[in-house]
């Protein structure tokens, strides 16, 4: 399970990376540490917007009809892609997103004395982790309040490479730049296959990133 990790890119830097047309507001970049239930940024594309959005979004999906922000289970910050298509096809249909990140930790060991990595890029570039948004209707508020609505999403996640494997058993599927139009395209089918794609693709770049002990301080 993936349940922090940073990023040190501005909204600026984000909106030129992955070429944005509409920045939403109070989108939360940079941001050193993000931990469930955080706003984190996330990149968009809706059959009811045009263009790519940037938009702030509370890391933690909510569930059709869900009628508390916070789930019954707790956040839902993970979705496994072995059981996306049929757990939350309704929504890979169209509302697939990414997570922008510059890095992740994984904690190891055992219990008591677990250790935590940092995993990046060696380069220091944006990784853009594949993910499922949602709308969350607050029943509290009034029809007219524009606050009624809560972006809500959660990151995809994949049997881990080889390379990050004796850190954690799975991990983030991060997306190479490629792969950034099929997966946000919101007419792009959300079948089994896109998804199969996306792990393909994502196996690379995951294979390619870094990880040192981090100071438990």
């Amino acid at each position: 399970m993936c349940s922090r990790y940073g990023l040190d890119a501005t909204v600026e830097d984000l909106a030129g990376v992955f070429e944005i047309d509409l920045v939403g507001d109070d989108v939360p970049a940079p941001a050193p540490e993000s931990r469930p239930t955080d706003r984190v940024a996330v990149v968009l594309e809706s059959e009811k917007t045009p263009g790519r959005r940037l938009e702030a979004a509370r890391w933690d999906l909510a569930r059709p009809g869900q009628r508390e922000l916070r789930g019954p289970r707790g956040p839902l910050i993970n979705v496994r892609a072995e059981t996306l298509a049929s757990k939350f096809g309704w929504a890979v249909q169209r509302r697939r997103c990414l997570i922008p990140a510059t890095g992740y930790w994984e904690w190891t060991g055992p219990k008591g004395a677990r250790q935590p990595y940092v995993i990046r890029p060696s380069v220091g570039e944006v990784l853009a982790f594949a993910g499922v948004y949602s709308w969350w209707r607050d029943p509290g508020r009034d029809e007219d309040d524009p606050s009624k609505w809560v972006l809500t999403a959660a990151l995809l996640t994949m049997d881990a490479v080889e390379r990050l494997a004796p850190i954690h058993d799975r991990n983030p599927v991060p997306l190479p730049a490629d792969a950034w139009d099929d997966w946000l395209d919101p007419t792009t089918p959300g079948t089994e296959a896109l998804v199969v794609a996306a792990v393909s693709e994502g196996r690379g770049v995951a294979a390619t990133l870094d990880f040192a002990p981090v100071d438990r301080g």
